[in-house]
């Protein structure tokens, strides 16, 4: 009240002293004297109000689950959810600008924040996050041995298998996923990881895969006068090929069929020519029915690939 009577009291002084002409340089220095006496005075807007400060919230979720320290991140301003997933940004732009949800073990979401989210001054923005998972495994060969240097595939994501054989994917979605194994030299094999696999962690372990050596076989086959023998059926597994002018044949991309043990593993080659049988008896026929027919091929012993990928193998047929 003292500092209000002063001002009034001031202005009274300098009225008296000024004719209607001289008012607006008289406030000039009613100014310079409020000031010179310290009186200071704070401009207050008739239209501000609490209700004027723009409001961004919502709840955060990751589907049904209410989602408790997730960071919002906007402009400057951090925020974080409550246990029941709710937050609130007070002083958000009516221009809008871009709002980041982030939380461990999940994918951010980015939200562009319009001028139309608007009502009334409140922005009501509620997210679901999406969890991430992992899957991991090891890849092994044929024989069972830990393999290096596999290369694992999943959509985008992509990995290789370490000195034990080991890999992780992560970042994964909760979904089926097919993932593509491979390596140099190896076959390529697929296999599909189901979404209700995964643990409570958002974790699937132990999915392994084995990949099996590619191999090659060349060799000549001839009859027993040193003759190449052209148009000899060679069979390896589902590969075959014929001889060619000069006996010779060559099948590449035979995956093995392991036996209990890498030493008895390998693969039965067949050779099968019409009249023509193996000259040395170790070689032994198997017979099979094919449309009520009996059928004789000739097989050679298991050839064993465990210590190369390639082997050459030449063989006599003779006249029956």
């Amino acid at each position: 009240m003292k500092r209000t009577l002063s001002i009034f009291l001031i202005l009274l002084f300098v009225l008296s002293l000024t004719s209607c002409n001289e008012i607006v340089t008289s406030i000039s220095e009613i100014t310079s004297i409020v000031t010179k006496t310290n009186i200071v005075t704070s401009y207050v807007d008739p239209t501000y109000s609490e209700d004027n400060i723009l409001t961004l919230k919502g709840v955060v979720k990751s589907n049904d689950e209410l989602l408790s320290g997730v960071t919002i991140t906007y402009g400057d301003q951090v925020a974080y959810s409550m246990r029941d997933g709710s937050y609130i940004i007070r002083g958000a732009s009516s221009e809008g600008g871009k709002v980041t949800f982030s939380k461990d073990g999940f994918f951010d979401y980015r939200y562009k924040l319009l001028e139309s989210d608007f009502n009334e001054g409140v922005a009501m923005i509620n997210i679901n996050l999406t969890h991430k998972v992992s899957i991991s495994g090891v890849v092994r060969d044929t024989w069972g041995n830990l393999l290096s240097g596999a290369t694992v595939k999943c959509g985008n994501s992509t990995t290789q298998t370490d000195e034990f054989g080991r890999y992780t994917l992560g970042d994964l979605t909760v979904a089926d996923h097919l993932l593509e194994f491979s390596k140099s030299g190896y076959n390529t094999v697929t296999r599909l990881a189901r979404s209700e696999w995964y643990n409570e962690s958002g974790e699937l372990l132990d999915f392994e895969c084995n990949l099996h050596l590619i191999a090659s076989l060349s060799g000549t086959v001839r009859d027993a006068n040193g003759n190449p023998l052209e148009g000899v059926k060679v069979i390896c597994g589902s590969i075959y090929t014929f001889t060619d002018s000069n006996g010779n044949y060559y099948l590449s991309g035979i995956c093995p069929e392991p036996a209990s043990d890498h030493q008895n593993s390998g693969y039965d080659v067949e050779f099968s020519l019409d009249g023509y049988t193996y000259k040395n008896a170790q070689y032994r026929t198997i017979s099979y029915g094919t449309n009520g027919k009996s059928v004789q091929r000739i097989v050679h012993p298991v050839v064993d690939f465990y210590t190369n990928n390639s082997a050459t193998l030449d063989v006599i047929l003779v006249s029956k």
